[in-house]
C-alpha cells in the first residue's frame, strides 16, 4: 500500500519583496515567487515560460524567510493547501 504526502519543493525566484502582517488569526507573510522554463522544440527554436505563484505563510516560519530582494533565488519546503485551482488546456 502507498503512502502520499502532501509536501511541495519549489526553487524558483522571488517576485516581489515579503510582507509580514499580524491578523486575530495569527502571523501570515505574503509573497510570489516565479517559475522559469525553457527549452528547445525539435525544429530548434527556443521557447520560454514563467507560472507566477503567489504564497501564503500562516504561523511561524520552520527555516529562514525567503530573500528580501525580489529577482533573488529561492527554495520553498512546504504542504500544500490549494484553494484555488486553474485549468489549462
Amino acid at each position: 500500500m502507498s503512502s502520499y504526502k502532501n509536501n511541495v519543493h519549489l526553487e524558483s525566484n522571488l517576485g516581489k519583496d515579503a510582507e509580514k502582517k499580524s491578523t486575530p488569526n495569527g502571523d501570515v507573510v505574503n509573497f510570489s515567487i516565479a517559475l522559469n522554463e525553457q527549452w528547445e522544440d525539435k525544429d530548434g527554436a527556443e521557447h520560454k515560460n514563467t507560472d507566477w505563484f503567489q504564497i501564503q505563510v500562516w504561523g511561524r516560519w520552520r527555516s529562514s524567510p525567503p530573500p528580501s530582494r525580489p529577482g533573488r533565488q529561492s527554495s520553498l519546503k512546504a504542504r500544500s493547501n490549494p484553494r484555488r485551482t486553474r485549468l489549462t488546456a
